[in-house]
């Protein structure tokens, strides 16, 4: 009976022990608590730790004490100088990070940290690849007979000095097998990273509107970008734009102008990312006229659900002082989309 008594008591200490060598990182908050896991990583102000009993937790880095890894850490600062370590301490204003060889030790103030393990790209290896696709679609039967389809696209590809952004968009409605509604639009977009914020590149695009006369809109030409946040909780982006503009309609004369554009893209999780806010906008003035300037918007909130889908309600607002005679100048739309985000 003691034979089979010791025996557990040695089956269970075997594994705690692998379960501890497992998750062997520590967290020392302010208050004191400590937690025991596998550190993640460290990014937007969150230090992402993974353990057996509550599953990967996000620890507000001001309220971290000291962190104390196994395993070498890839401290990246916000100079992107790199420091390899096993203990990050706290004190104050000030951050001490032990070298990996732990024969020295450097001291920052606490912002300087921006990232611990970062993501590979960020280190200029490989690459990352993101974006979201979005659905809407309504069908009606009785009295009406009305289909409406919607999709759009918003595509990133992130190097650590340059970026590739397409996206695009389709509507085409329905009403007693009566086509109302018909137009797309294709937007690409390269940046390269002067600095952390600083970019320049080329941006080119195209649209169509068959209820608005207009058979196409090309414009391309150079950009000038500020790149004010990058992180998974929040972008904020603002470019300035030169752009050649060739407008062909079906029944108005065709207009070849210069235009200093701009573009605004700005995203936002709120309430512990219970909901994203998102607003952009694209203007392209008139150089050689005045009064002419096409304005699109975009303005809503994502909810997430599951595995990567999310819905969204939006409210689009397209301009066009410069439209067909028989078509509206402003044209506003309100989407509900389910879609998929990565």
């Amino acid at each position: 009976m003691a034979f089979r008594k010791a025996f557990y008591i040695f089956i269970i200490t075997l594994g705690l022990m692998s379960t501890c060598s497992a998750f062997a990182d520590e967290i020392v908050l302010l208050n004191g608590s400590r937690l025991i896991g596998s550190v993640v990583k460290k990014e937007d102000g969150f230090l992402k730790l993974k353990t057996d009993f509550a599953g990967t937790l996000n620890i507000q880095w001001t309220k971290v004490k000291s962190l104390k890894a196994d395993n070498p850490m890839t401290v990246m600062l916000k100079n992107k100088e790199i420091i390899m370590s096993h203990v990050i301490r706290k004190s104050g204003d000030i951050t001490s990070i032990v070298r990996e060889d732990k024969k020295s030790l450097r001291m920052l103030q606490n912002p300087e940290v921006a990232f611990i393990n970062p993501d590979p790209w960020r280190l200029g290896n490989g690459n990352k690849f993101s974006g979201n696709v979005n659905l809407s679609l309504r069908a009606q039967r009785g009295n009406t007979d009305k289909d409406e389809s919607d999709i759009e696209t918003d595509l990133t590809w992130r190097r650590e000095r340059d970026r590739f952004l397409f996206n695009g968009e389709m509507e085409y409605d329905r009403d007693n097998k009566k086509k109302t509604v018909d137009k797309w639009r294709l937007q690409g977009n390269y940046n390269f990273f002067a600095n952390k914020k600083l970019y320049y590149g080329w941006n080119a695009g195209m649209e169509t509107d068959d209820f608005a006369d207009l058979n196409h809109r090309i414009s391309m030409g150079p950009i000038v970008g500020v790149q004010l946040f990058e992180s998974r909780t929040m972008n904020f982006s603002a470019e300035a734009r030169l752009k050649r503009v060739h407008e062909e309609f079906e029944t108005e004369a065709d207009n070849n102008y210069w235009s200093a554009g701009w573009s605004l893209n700005f995203d936002k999780y709120l309430f512990d990312d219970l909901f994203q806010f998102y607003h952009k906008q694209n203007g392209l003035p008139n150089l050689e006229e005045n009064s002419h300037i096409v304005w699109n918007s975009w303005t809503g909130l994502r909810f997430p659900l599951i595995k990567g889908f999310a819905v969204s309600t939006e409210v689009k607002l397209d301009y066009d002082s410069g439209a067909a005679t028989e078509a509206n100048d402003i044209d506003t739309t309100y989407h509900f989309k389910i879609g998929y985000q990565w």
